[in-house]
């Protein structure tokens, strides 16, 4: 069983460790970057969306990828930090 205080959230973790509550804590970079520490990533996770056919034509689900592969969500998701989107497919 882990000791010690537990992190409500990635600030709270981030928070934690710049106050010297605790040395380390697993958070994401943007949260470690916004307390000015050190980031060090754990791991990697390759994510894919996939739709169904049936739903493939839905106007949500054609709106979600739409969202996905706009230069605007690129954009915010590289301001968080930690997120590679080099290989992320078109809308087809």
């Amino acid at each position: 069983k882990l000791k010690g205080p537990s992190a409500t959230g990635h600030l709270d973790a981030a928070r934690q460790v710049a106050n010297g509550v605790v040395d380390v804590g697993v958070t994401m970079e943007a949260a470690a970057l916004a307390y000015g520490l050190v980031f060090a990533p754990l791991e990697e996770h390759a994510v894919e969306l996939r739709i169904a056919q049936e739903w493939q034509e839905h106007p949500g689900a054609r709106a979600l990828l739409e969202l996905f592969y706009s230069e605007s969500f690129k954009r915010r998701l590289e301001v968080l930090g930690g997120y590679d989107l080099t290989h992320a497919g078109p809308v087809s």
